[in-house]
């Protein structure tokens, strides 16, 4: 908007890091901590069925999970759930889900 004096920029990660979790029927509550520098997540299912989560410390089922992720797919998390906690359920045990994500800090 002209003349507002507001400007943005978009945020780049300075670093990363990365998160694997062997898939299980048991509830992994905030397997990935919410962290306010986080500012992009990309998951990946090497999981042996279908495995739901949601963005926050409730344990996902099929019915109150945000999404899901099936095996051999990639999940690029949405800006607006980035930073906030990760709990993970799977339908069925074995596999892992890997994550990676980009920090600013």
């Amino acid at each position: 908007m002209a003349g507002s004096g507001i400007s943005t920029r978009a945020v780049h990660a300075t670093a990363e890091s990365d998160n694997q979790w062997t898939v299980s029927t048991t509830a992994s509550t905030s397997q990935i901590a919410a962290d306010a520098t986080r500012v992009g997540m990309l998951i990946t299912s090497l999981a042996n069925g279908r495995v739901y989560l949601r963005w926050d410390a409730t344990a996902p089922t099929a019915a109150n999970c945000h999404t899901f992720i099936d095996p051999g797919e990639r999940l690029l998390v949405p800006d607006y759930a980035v930073e906030l906690a990760v709990s993970m359920t799977g339908s069925v045990s074995g596999g892992t889900i890997n994550s990676h994500w980009g920090l600013a800090v």
